[in-house]
């Protein structure tokens, strides 16, 4: 049996895209077509999608991929963690909603990845900071 994880983007990311920036939007059809063709090639049983916010990790910062530098990350994902700052997301429409979505961790990512590649986890969807380090966990490096 094949598995196929594969990186897209967070649901708000795609949700808040109105005006078309053309290379955003033939990247987002882009990935639009991977997932279609992911999940025909490999079925919703053994197809795996981390979606990440923003990612962070390393000493760099990064334009592309965008990324920045871990000690930045880690500040940023605890404060955008908190719960005050969770309930201001929670009621927000999806443009302010994706700025106040904690980043991960490309180390958390990577987790993610290898845990769904070895089928630890059910296959699906893994939307944003929670859902990832939730699989993350379960490589037992978190």
């Amino acid at each position: 049996m094949h598995t196929f994880a594969h990186i897209y983007v967070h649901t708000y990311i795609c949700s808040c895209i109105h005006v078309p920036i053309h290379k955003l939007v033939y990247t987002l059809i882009g990935k639009e077509e991977a997932t279609n063709s992911i999940l025909s090639q490999f079925g919703s049983g053994s197809s795996y999608f981390i979606k990440p916010s923003f990612i962070y990790g390393e000493d760099v910062f990064t334009l592309n991929p965008p990324r920045v530098a871990n000690f930045y990350g880690k500040f940023i994902d605890s404060l955008l963690s908190s719960m005050p700052v969770r309930a201001v997301a929670s009621i927000s429409p999806p443009i302010l909603k994706v700025a106040l979505v904690p980043p991960v961790s490309v180390d958390h990512i990577a987790q993610a990845t290898a845990a769904s590649a070895l089928g630890l986890v059910d296959a699906g969807a893994y939307d944003g900071s929670d859902e990832i380090n939730a699989v993350a966990k379960k490589m037992g490096h978190f």
